[in-house]
């Protein structure tokens, strides 16, 4: 038996002759929802309504969705992870890295030798008011390294 289409399954029957999906510039799947309150068409990402289906509400910014394989194509509901912000977004796709990397997500990346470490190891600053905490070996740090193109 095959399941109903993600977008029959949140969409009222007038929309759905609009939801021909298209890519935006993010390579997102994207959808028309019709001319909006302000006379122009209004759009949005395939995974958002799709999230806010989930929720019961719509989504405001900051909030973001996570695609939890990576595959920005793949929409079903438990793919998708609604992250209050896109520090939380971005710290989901840190840890993913690592635990792909060496199998541990608390393990934090040396930027200079590129090796992941217990974060007990490593020492870290943020450069120039950054809010990204650059992590590194105290080894690391005296010795040279030539950057690869």
């Amino acid at each position: 038996e095959r399941s109903r289409s993600a977008s029959s399954a949140i969409a009222p029957a007038s929309l759905r002759k609009h939801w021909r999906p298209h890519l935006d510039r993010q390579q997102y799947k994207t959808v028309n929802l019709g001319i909006g309150r302000s006379g122009k068409k209004e759009y949005s990402t395939q995974h958002r309504l799709i999230a806010e289906k989930a929720l019961g509400r719509k989504i405001e910014k900051p909030i973001e969705i996570h695609h939890v394989d990576g595959d920005g194509f793949n929409n079903t509901k438990h793919n998708l992870v609604i992250c209050p912000s896109r520090e939380y977004h971005m710290l989901l796709h840190m840890r993913q890295r690592a635990l792909e990397a060496c199998g541990n997500a608390d393990w934090l990346h040396c930027y200079l030798c590129k090796e992941y470490d217990d974060p007990k190891n490593l020492y870290g600053y943020f450069p120039n008011g950054r809010k990204t905490k650059y992590t590194y070996h105290r080894a690391c740090k005296g010795k040279v390294y030539v950057r690869s193109k």
